[in-house]
């Protein structure tokens, strides 16, 4: 895709797959790349793992829930317009690999079911308004 990407330009494609092709990204950048080097990056205990994989999953099914259910719609919502509305979670998921990896595992669930609800909360009031 990210061939087709730099052959046609971003423009030329649809809005779902823009989705796939900015959450591709996330996996790439903010999950895959580890930096041996950094604190917090060295390695990655199972429950950080899975609980990262986790919030890239619900964020990206919200917000191709929402681009649906808007589609059909006078108004329909676009990437660009989701992810301003919800750029603080945004930031959040880029920076979710930032946590301690020494963190109490209760803690790291903790963490990360805050952040699911916090991303769940901002999708309900986008689907709302």
């Amino acid at each position: 895709m990210q061939e087709f990407v730099q052959l046609v330009g971003k423009d030329s494609l649809s809005e779902e797959q823009k989705v796939i092709l900015e959450f591709a990204k996330i996996i790439k950048e903010d999950f895959l790349q580890q930096n041996a080097f950094t604190p917090y990056d060295y390695f990655c205990p199972m429950a950080k793992t899975i609980g990262m994989m986790r919030i890239i999953a619900e964020a990206f099914t919200g917000i191709k829930k929402i681009l649906q259910k808007t589609l059909g719609t006078e108004n329909p919502l676009s990437l660009a317009e989701i992810t301003t509305f919800m750029q603080s979670e945004m930031s959040r998921i880029s920076r979710m690999k930032e946590l301690e990896p020494l963190t109490q595992e209760d803690q790291i669930r903790e963490f990360f079911n805050k952040l699911s609800n916090d991303i769940n909360a901002k999708l309900t009031e986008l689907e709302e308004s």
